[in-house]
C-alpha cells in the first residue's frame, strides 16, 4: 500500500471566524475555548479514509487520500502570505463568524483571491459559530442574502454548499470536509 495522496486546500476568513478551531474539531475531535490567533498560516492532514458507513465511500479512490489543509491566518498583517500559500490549491473551504456581520461581508474578498490563482476549484461556504445563534430566522437571512451576492460572482457555479457549523459541538464539521472531497472528486 502506498503513502496516503495529498489534495492541497485552502481554509480561508477573517480572523477570529473559527478556521483553527473547524481544524481541531476535523482532527482531534477537540474543542478549545482559547483557541490562539494563527501567525500567517498554519497546516493540517485531514485523512479520508472511504469506508463502508462513509458518504464518500462510492468513490474508487486509493485506500487513503488526504486533505492537506492550509489555515491562512484571516488578520490583514498576514495577507501578503496569501499568493504564495493559495498556489496549487484543488479546493477552498470559505469561512464567516454567524456572530459578526462584517466577517460574512468579506466572502467576496476571500472568493477574488481564489479566482486570481484558479477560478474552477470547488468552494464550500461556511457559516461558523452556530451554537452562539438561537434562532434558524438568522441562519435563513444569512442563507438568503448569500444566494443574492451569488449571482454576481463569476464562479458562482464553483460554490457546492453553503453549511452551517458549530466546532464546539461538532455539528456539521464532518459534512464540510465530506462536502469538499465529494466536489473534488467530481470537479
Amino acid at each position: 500500500m502506498g503513502s496516503p495522496r495529498l489534495i492541497k486546500i485552502a481554509l480561508l476568513g477573517e480572523g477570529g471566524v473559527g478556521k483553527s478551531t473547524l481544524l481541531e474539531a476535523k482532527c482531534h475531535h477537540n474543542f478549545n475555548e482559547s483557541s490562539k490567533m494563527t501567525v500567517g498560516v498554519d497546516f493540517a492532514c485531514v485523512e479520508m479514509k472511504p469506508n463502508e458507513d462513509s458518504q464518500i465511500s462510492a468513490y474508487p479512490q486509493s485506500n487513503s487520500e488526504s486533505l492537506l489543509t492550509f489555515d491562512l491566518g484571516g488578520q490583514e498583517r498576514f495577507q501578503f502570505l496569501h499568493d504564495s500559500y493559495i498556489k496549487g490549491i484543488k479546493g477552498a473551504i470559505i469561512m464567516y463568524d454567524l456572530t459578526r456581520y462584517k466577517s460574512f461581508d468579506s466572502i467576496e474578498k476571500w472568493n477574488q483571491l481564489i479566482l486570481n490563482e484558479n477560478p474552477d476549484i470547488p468552494i464550500i461556504l461556511v457559516g461558523a459559530k452556530k451554537d452562539l445563534i438561537s434562532s434558524n430566522d438568522i441562519i435563513e437571512q444569512f442563507r438568503t442574502q448569500f444566494e443574492a451576492r451569488l449571482q454576481t460572482f463569476p464562479n458562482k457555479d464553483k460554490f457546492y454548499a453553503h453549511l452551517f457549523v458549530s466546532s464546539k459541538t461538532f455539528e456539521g464539521v464532518e459534512e464540510v470536509f465530506i462536502k469538499l472531497y465529494e466536489a473534488l472528486i467530481n470537479n
